[in-house]
């Protein structure tokens, strides 16, 4: 079978925004996105999604990390129409190696159509079933094929890699972190997930480097630009005379560690 045709992008928290709001942070969205992929993709908007082209399997570890993210899945493409979608359903289908396993059909629509979400499933499973004699489990399956059906195309994958999550960076002002320790990366990486554009100081400013969280340039004690300090449990704060944000305050130390763990910090 083929390469992957694309990245389906999703966003969370940003759909509950109101409209005006939503439009304003898909851009910054957008912007960030664009500047973590590099040059070399193409990117489109439909209704809350993004799509990537231009080589999936490099993007996938470019884009993981970038805050507002909730997930992504590599995807094959088709025209929007229920014969389409059937043949590559099987395909994808036969590329999972469903015939031995369990598998189930879960499909979404957006736009105008005469089918429903409901009949996209059951004919996409149906096609399924008829060409690999595979037996459906819509509880607990071995395999799931999803379908995004939109007004154009249709697209289909089998799996979701979990993203950052959160808001977009830079929907939340600005704030400084002073890195220490582990502790005071999880802090400064909780406020960035709330899409707070986070700066480091610190002897271990830099652990949060791979989450595109960056070194404070110039006096470390300058605080100007700041709207708020973060530090961790274990760090005092310094007499700035401005708001201290403290993440971690009700967190327990398994909690903190497993957190560190997440983010990839050891």
């Amino acid at each position: 079978m083929r390469n992957p045709d694309c990245l389906l992008l999703r966003v969370g928290e940003l759909a509950l925004k109101s409209e005006q709001v939503q439009r304003i942070w898909f851009r910054m969205l957008l912007r960030n996105v664009r500047a973590a992929l590099g040059r070399g993709y193409r990117l489109e908007t439909d209704m809350n999604r993004i799509f990537v082209y231009g080589g999936a399997k490099k993007a996938v570890p470019k884009l993981f990390r970038v805050f507002g993210l909730t997930s992504l899945s590599s995807c094959w493409e088709c025209g929007s129409g229920i014969e389409d979608i059937n043949k590559l359903a099987v395909e994808v289908a036969k590329h999972e190696r469903v015939g031995k396993k369990s598998f189930a059909v879960r499909a979404r629509r957006a736009g105008c159509h005469e089918f429903t979400s409901q009949q996209i499933a059951r004919e996409a499973g149906s096609a399924v079933v008829e060409a690999t004699g595979a037996k459906v489990d819509l509880g607990e399956p071995d395999i799931e094929i999803n379908i995004e059906c939109r007004q154009r195309k249709a697209y289909v994958f089998s799996e979701k890699v979990p993203c950052a999550g959160g808001l977009p960076a830079g929907t939340g002002g600005r704030a400084l972190a002073v890195v220490n320790g582990r502790d005071d990366a999880v802090a400064a990486w909780l406020i960035a997930k709330r899409g707070v554009d986070v700066e480091t100081v610190g002897k271990r400013a830099g652990m949060l480097s791979k989450w595109g969280i960056r070194k404070k340039s110039g006096q470390k004690d300058d605080y100007a630009g700041y709207q708020a300090l973060i530090i961790g449990e274990k760090s005092r704060p310094p007499a700035a005379g401005m708001l201290v944000l403290r993440p971690l305050v009700a967190w327990t130390g398994p909690e903190t560690a497993a957190a560190a763990r997440k983010i990839g910090l050891k």
